[in-house]
């Protein structure tokens, strides 16, 4: 396997490991998994199967100079396979650990999943992509219905609620706008305004909603809406035409109000009673 001639390819088997894409094995129909989400942990299975048979390859090799080779032989194969130390079997379990986390990032960022650790699972000798997704499942359950109901409560919380300040500033359906009396807090610049950056987690919320109610789909659509921070500066003059087939624009004001504009008051109400929008949190106190 090992060739003088061809280091580069030996050199390049240890960036596996700092830079690991992972991939799964099949996944038994019973569990209901979806075509894409399958297709993705067959391909990580392979790059993990991979990585690991390299690994292992490595240590027989590491192993063999160190018994039969003088040290200085061994040095030199170090030095040539840029080998930081003998610690193979820390190697590996890094390397299922970022397996597990890149498995786990996947359904995440799709199913809108909240964080958990399942890093112990990197303990099984026989790891792979059936074995994270079966503990995914028993931790959520329905991922689609699981994906919606956490959307459609975290949208609530966020967006619809009363305060004891502003007791009478809740969510109204007007026409065909739906008004959210104080979505966003805006810090002032010498450019303008923009959303404080604090609120990121929540733009992404409000996007969420849009992208699901749209295409009944958790993954966010790419939406000309100003960015969190400095340097995405809001234009409060005008609505950002969003080019969707139920939703045609946003508005921004200044006091923290935002309207949701519609093509017509028919989507402005299936929008509205979505998301429960009738029957705001209480907040007070």
């Amino acid at each position: 396997m090992f060739d003088d001639n061809n280091k580069v390819t030996q050199l390049s088997l240890f960036d596996k490991f700092d830079n690991v894409v992972v991939n799964p094995v099949a996944i038994d129909n019973e569990l209901a998994i979806a075509k894409d989400d399958q297709l993705f942990c067959e391909e990580i299975q392979k790059e993990f199967n991979l990585a690991i048979e390299n690994a292992r390859e490595f240590q027989a090799l590491f192993d063999g100079f160190q018994i039969t080779r003088r040290p200085t032989d061994l040095l030199h194969l170090k030095t040539c396979l840029y080998v930081p130390n003998e610690d193979f079997k820390g190697k590996i379990e890094e390397l299922k650990k970022t397996f597990i986390r890149q498995i786990f990032y996947y359904f995440a960022n799709k199913y809108y999943l909240k964080e958990i650790d399942l890093t112990h699972l990197a303990e099984n000798d026989n790891l792979d992509t059936k074995m994270v997704f079966e503990r995914i499942l028993s931790e959520f359950g329905d991922l689609i219905n699981y994906s919606e109901s956490r959307l459609k409560k975290d949208y609530k919380t966020q967006f619809c609620a009363i305060w004891t300040s502003e007791p009478d500033l809740v969510p109204t359906l007007k026409n065909n706008r739906v008004i959210v009396p104080h979505a966003f807090y805006y810090e002032l610049w010498s450019r303008g305004s923009s959303i404080t950056h604090t609120q990121e987690e929540y733009l992404d919320l409000f996007i969420r909603a849009i992208s699901f109610f749209e295409t009944g789909s958790n993954q966010p659509l790419e939406l000309t809406l100003p960015d969190t921070g400095i340097g995405s500066t809001v234009d409060f003059s005008k609505p950002y035409h969003l080019n969707l087939k139920k939703i045609n624009g946003v508005k921004f004001f200044k006091n923290g109000r935002v309207d949701l504009i519609f093509d017509s008051a028919e989507s402005a109400r299936e929008f509205f009673h979505m998301f429960d929008m009738a029957n705001p949190i209480d907040n007070r106190r």
